[in-house]
């Protein structure tokens, strides 16, 4: 049986007096539905480069995510952006290696509504030394 909060539809046909009718119930399983959450890179740190794993923790009741990285604000994702997956982790390239701010979002389709969670890093950067 599904957990978390999923939709349930089921339809109970009966046959009554030489005919089939059918009649239709919706249920919402009682389980927490849970958002997933990216833990590595950890939220709010340093990228450590153009080359980045990012993965998360399933949650409760996804069933296909999708990543956004962006430097324009919450929810841009003039950087990369993922198709949506079933899986828990990417590896995104080409990230820039200025200092920027980078924002994250990790959309999750929970049952039928995608839903996200934000973060921020900072990549990394080039240090120059001047003397």
């Amino acid at each position: 049986m599904p957990a978390n909060g999923v939709t349930l539809y089921v339809r109970l046909s009966q046959r009554i007096n030489g005919s089939w009718q059918a009649t239709d119930y919706t249920y919402t399983e009682a389980g927490t539905q849970t958002l997933a959450v990216l833990n590595s890179p950890g939220p709010g740190g340093v990228l450590p480069g153009a080359t980045v794993p990012f993965t998360w923790t399933p949650g409760g009741g996804p069933t296909s995510y999708q990543l956004w990285l962006g430097t324009t604000g919450v929810g841009s994702h003039d950087l990369y952006e993922s198709v949506p997956m079933p899986g828990t982790s990417v590896t995104v390239n080409g990230l820039p290696a200025n200092g920027v701010t980078v924002y994250a979002r990790l959309y999750q389709f929970i049952n039928r509504t995608w839903q996200s969670t934000d973060t921020t890093y900072t990549e990394a950067g080039t240090v120059s030394w001047r003397r």
